[in-house]
């Protein structure tokens, strides 16, 4: 789980996009996009990922890896992964490296749908945003993953399990 920031040139503020990739088959299962990065935004965030995966009342062992950000480290945000029963693990200050999955899709999110782009409004980041969430979890071939979207490995995964 990591933020990433976009410029509102219309409104001159900043957009935070809040994403959750799974590691196991790259899929971003939550995201949102804010004009606040707060505890309350991430506890969100983290919510709905439990819903899009089905396991919100059973979440079996789950790790949420994150940086040391005010929003990840905030009491809401904290107490939000013990009443889930998720643990929160922390990456180490300055290692960047430790959450590579979420920085490589903020890459290609940036790369492929924030450069080049002037944003006039909120909505217009988050129609972009979601437009390219949804093909990069539908459409866009993985070769860690045996060449197939993110969401076909899962369905893959889940019709085997």
């Amino acid at each position: 789980m990591d933020i990433k920031y976009a410029f509102i040139a219309g409104t001159k503020k900043t957009a935070y996009i809040t994403s959750i990739i799974d590691v196991f088959d790259r899929e971003i299962v939550s995201t949102s996009i804010d004009l606040s990065a707060t505890g309350e935004v991430a506890k969100k965030v983290l919510i709905q990922g439990l819903y899009s995966r089905g396991i919100k009342d059973n979440p079996n062992g789950l790790v949420i890896r994150t940086d040391n950000g005010s929003q990840f480290i905030s009491g809401t945000f904290e107490k939000s992964c013990l009443d889930e029963n998720v643990l929160h693990e922390r990456i180490p200050v300055r290692s960047p490296n430790y959450n590579a999955f979420i920085e490589s899709y903020h890459r290609y999110l940036q790369d492929e749908c924030l450069t080049g782009s002037i944003y006039w409004s909120l909505d217009e980041i988050r129609n972009d945003v979601n437009d390219f969430v949804y093909r990069y979890n539908n459409e866009r071939i993985h070769s860690s993953i045996g060449y197939i979207s993110p969401h076909q490995y899962y369905l893959n995964k889940l019709r085997c399990a």
